[in-house]
């Protein structure tokens, strides 16, 4: 799924400023006025475009990325991270997965800037940068999981629920279609109806998974010009 990164100006303290972008296969460069940074390992349909005070960035997702400061501009750089999470539900195999409505916020977290460079938490693990477990101070991506059902789990449950019974109902109420490709998925809906609710308890009987849907980096520091700066950057 396609991830759309927004680079707010969020309180920035600067008299002017001007948007300068260029996008490659392994970064995205971008400054405003003495301020700038890179973001590598962006792909190569990576565009940037100033509209109405936003920078936006469409790719498919900023994590594991590594932004890149500007060493003789930008000093005494702060950074902190917010996630937030939803589920994804399965049923069939031709009924792609889908995003349910619940989501769940984790509190601020500090993020080290060290030699100019910000590692973005990884939340899939297929980089070295910081795992958004480790970031939570959580053993792993399980143990977020139980974080969020803590106070979820209901929540989870009914929309889970709704969602396959919606896919469910349309199987059965067109056997014979399915019983000519597909007759697994006619067993699968009947094993679905003839549980008792009870029997839903976990991500794993309610065949959901979790995601991080969020991300969003607050940056704060100041330039070599004495200038304060701030920025967000969301990827959703």
């Amino acid at each position: 799924m396609n991830k759309v990164i927004y680079l707010l100006l969020a309180s920035f303290l600067l008299s002017s400023c001007s948007e300068q972008s260029n996008s490659t296969q392994n970064e995205v460069e971008e400054s405003v006025q003495d301020f700038s940074f890179q973001i590598k390992g962006l792909e190569d349909d990576s565009i940037s475009m100033l509209k109405d005070a936003e920078l936006v960035y469409p790719y498919k997702t900023l994590e594991g990325k590594t932004l890149e400061f500007g060493s003789n501009t930008v000093i005494d750089i702060k950074a902190k991270i917010q996630f937030t999470f939803g589920f994804l539900q399965y049923t069939i195999d031709d009924s792609p997965a889908a995003l349910l409505e619940l989501r769940k916020t984790s509190e601020w977290k500090e993020l080290n800037v060290q030699n100019g460079q910000l590692l973005i938490p990884d939340f899939h693990n297929n980089s070295s940068n910081p795992k958004v477990s480790e970031v939570l101070s959580l053993e792993d991506n399980n143990a977020i999981g139980t974080w969020v059902l803590t106070t979820e789990m209901d929540s989870l449950k009914a929309q889970s629920l709704r969602a396959q019974a919606k896919i469910f109902n349309m199987v059965l109420a067109d056997k014979t279609k399915y019983e000519e490709c597909c007759p697994e998925y006619i067993e699968q809906a009947q094993t679905f109806f003839n549980k008792k609710e009870e029997a839903f308890q976990s991500v794993e009987a309610l065949a959901v998974e979790l995601i991080c849907t969020k991300m969003e980096i607050q940056i704060e520091g100041k330039l070599a010009n004495g200038k304060n700066f701030s920025k967000m950057l969301i990827a959703e």
